[in-house]
């Protein structure tokens, strides 16, 4: 899941950009792409995935 801020250009809002960068990588990959509101209005739902993702995902890039 990438996530990304509300100001976010429409461009940078597809996962086609993540899709490109991991082409030619050799792994299968499937991306969600969601805003940094979007995600957070979920948090509060346990079963949520943004809630699994805060409980058991591992974070590998951050600005």
């Amino acid at each position: 899941m990438v996530i990304v801020s509300d100001s976010a250009s429409k461009e940078q809002r597809r996962s086609r950009l993540a899709y490109e960068a991991l082409r030619g990588t050799g792994t299968a990959d499937d991306v969600l792409v969601w805003t940094k509101s979007r995600f957070e209005s979920r948090l509060h739902l346990k079963a949520s995935l943004p809630s699994t993702i805060i409980r058991e995902g591992k974070l590998l890039y951050s600005v």
